[in-house]
């Protein structure tokens, strides 16, 4: 939309008997060029309002599209932070704007990409996609992350890492345009190695393997499968009562992706802050339901020591669990001795 706002627009077409026809558009900016022709149908009268001013007729546009900067990225994936790369395309949109058809492709060469909370940027060579009716096919994607957590950034987006310090993932799937404002996801995703993650909002940070979600549904869309922590460093201090949970509050909101993960703890999952020190194993399913989240599982003590004023306790590992019963909240039931 900025672009739209910076750049330069060149048009011509008529507009007769709420049909619009574009012979050429053309807009330019800093960053890119986009070049469309073909027709619409669409009734421009004052009078009418938003909802029907695209009725659900013929259309048929041709877009042609070079862009290095990724403004509208957060309308088709809003927990896209930022998004950059040399984007081209070639596509032919026809059907109607309820019952779309898509044909072409496009490309993306050095995209990087970060989510919002998470410090690791998401990298890949080049990214190529094919559309077929309405659909967008992702045939063999990789994707990498950094397994170094400081390195060299180019304008303040860190470079992409050696290959000897990448840690890969593969999507494959397709995107399907159920409308002009509506997607439905069917991906899958597994990790290829040991993968790295950090909040970047709270001291969290770990390793996971064996991941393997599946993205699928409309927006939002639900985020299931399962993976294993192989370590993980939860630095953060417990809410007060009644406090709630800070990092899950950031996190909910209603537009925000449902998910339904089971996790695998081994050994490894080190708690340090004022109240306590200590390892932990064991299984859990989280599960986000409209920004709502829920816990499910129960994780048990491999060692470690808890801080009450100036005192020091040892925890006794065999008989001390954390429960939780799936109650909304992060909020487990303490059984530690």
């Amino acid at each position: 939309y900025r672009d739209l706002v910076l750049g330069q627009l060149s048009a011509a077409g008529d507009y007769a008997e709420r049909i619009l026809t574009i012979d050429s558009a053309v807009i330019t900016s800093d960053s890119g060029r986009y070049v469309a022709d073909g027709y619409l149908n669409a009734d421009l009268a004052l009078t009418t309002d938003t909802a029907s001013r695209f009725p659900d007729l013929p259309l048929d546009i041709r877009l042609q599209a070079d862009d290095s900067r990724f403004d509208l990225v957060s309308v088709v994936l809003p927990s896209v932070e930022a998004l950059y790369g040399q984007f081209s395309a070639d596509v032919r949109l026809t059907g109607t704007p309820y019952r779309p058809d898509l044909a072409g492709r496009a490309s993306v060469i050095d995209p990087r990409l970060k989510y919002f909370d998470l410090a690791e940027w998401i990298f890949a060579d080049t990214v190529k996609f094919r559309m077929e009716n309405n659909r967008i096919v992702l045939d063999d994607v990789r994707v990498f992350v950094s397994t170094r957590t400081n390195g060299k950034k180019d304008r303040g987006v860190p470079r992409k890492p050696d290959r000897k310090n990448r840690a890969f993932a593969q999507l494959t799937g397709d995107l399907v345009f159920q409308s002009l404002d509506s997607l439905e996801y069917d991906i899958e995703m597994r990790s290829m190695t040991e993968m790295p993650f950090t909040y970047e909002l709270e001291d969290i940070r770990g390793r996971a393997k064996d991941i393997r979600l599946k993205i699928e549904g409309s927006s939002p869309p639900l985020v299931s499968g399962s993976l294993t922590l192989t370590e993980m460093e939860y630095r953060v201090p417990f809410a007060e009562p009644n406090e709630g949970s800070a990092i899950l509050s950031a996190l909910s909101t209603s537009s925000s992706w449902d998910y339904n993960v089971d996790i695998d703890i081994p050994s490894k999952y080190f708690i340090k802050n004022e109240d306590l020190d200590a390892e932990l194993r064991g299984d859990i399913n989280v599960a986000r339901e409209e920004g709502r989240y829920r816990f499910l599982g129960q994780l048990e003590f491999i060692n470690g020591r808890g801080f009450l004023f100036d005192k020091v306790f040892q925890i006794d590992p065999e008989q001390s669990t954390v429960t939780f019963d799936g109650r909304e909240g992060l909020n487990p039931v303490l059984n530690v001795r």
